[in-house]
């Protein structure tokens, strides 16, 4: 079977005919190396200690790897629905805190080389997957590429990770500058990990507005700072998320404080209209062909 196998009626290659019933959420950043995998998992948890119905989507087709996070060894993977081994029910799989997690594969190229739509496709595919779902988070892979763009496209709302490296400041100002030059999306959520105060967080921000100024009608929302955390990796060491790893961390409140945020966002009981716009894109390319 190829990518365009249908589970349950929907076809990975026409997100238009799946209606959204959850709210999907995109963790990017313009870099490797922020900490977006682990801000993704802990949101997850913390929505479901909320409980939020959650769905985490690990979408870094080439190095998926919060399946290691937290200790899992999924019996099977997105990449085994692509090749037709087992049905798309087959890859969810039930963790802490009531998430459900579906999991990648690192490296496999059947997944990495989805089209353009399979990918948006599969983004539409989970958010009908189940009308019990109230929140599917998206861990995209790090930097610009077309995987993480069509995420970006496809979900809801994009929460973009950086930290106080210049480098980091200015990718990140590009993957906005991409993502509204190529696609109208104007509305964006800033965490900066791994900052050494309040200030310095404001300050980060405060530098990426000034880089994005010239940009165009943007929003760029600033959801605050999450300290340096040696508990981050030692939590990563042991293979436990660290919510459960240290509940009480300044780390972990803070996170708790961006699911509170989060919580309170507008419901999304349909489709963003970027999406559609997007999907139309392409097609409209590939007739031209």
């Amino acid at each position: 079977m190829s990518a365009e196998f249908n589970a349950a009626n929907r076809r990975w290659d026409d997100p238009r005919a799946v209606a959204s019933s959850a709210s999907a959420i995109c963790i990017a950043g313009g870099k490797g190396g922020v900490g977006k995998s682990h801000i993704a998992l802990n949101v997850a948890l913390a929505l479901g200690k909320m409980k939020y119905r959650v769905m985490l989507l690990d979408g870094d087709f080439g190095n998926a790897n919060i399946h290691v996070m937290i200790g899992m060894e999924p019996l099977h993977t997105l990449n085994d629905v692509v090749l037709g081994h087992c049905e798309f029910n087959d890859v969810i799989v039930q963790g802490p805190h009531g998430v459900q997690f579906i999991h990648s594969a690192s490296g496999y190229h059947d997944l990495f080389s989805l089209p353009t739509l399979g990918q948006m496709g599969l983004v539409s595919a989970f958010n009908g997957l189940s009308e019990d779902i109230d929140y599917l988070i998206v861990d995209t892979a790090s930097g610009i590429n077309q995987s993480s763009l069509n995420f970006c496209c496809a979900c809801h709302e994009i929460i973009l990770v950086l930290n106080n490296e210049p480098t980091s400041i200015v990718d990140t100002a590009a993957l906005i500058n991409i993502l509204f030059g190529r696609y109208q999306l104007r509305r964006f959520r800033v965490l900066v990990n791994m900052g050494n105060s309040a200030n310095d967080g404001r300050e980060v921000f405060n530098r990426l507005m000034e880089v994005t100024a010239d940009i165009g009608p943007v929003f760029i929302d600033y959801l605050g700072y999450l300290p340096f955390d040696r508990g981050v990796s030692l939590a990563a060491r042991e293979q436990v998320a660290l919510m459960d790893y240290a509940p009480e961390s300044r780390v972990i409140k803070r996170l708790e404080q961006v699911a509170k945020r989060v919580s309170e966002w507008p419901a999304r009981k349909e489709s963003s209209g970027v999406t559609e716009f997007f999907v139309e894109n392409n097609l409209s390319q590939q007739e031209s062909r």
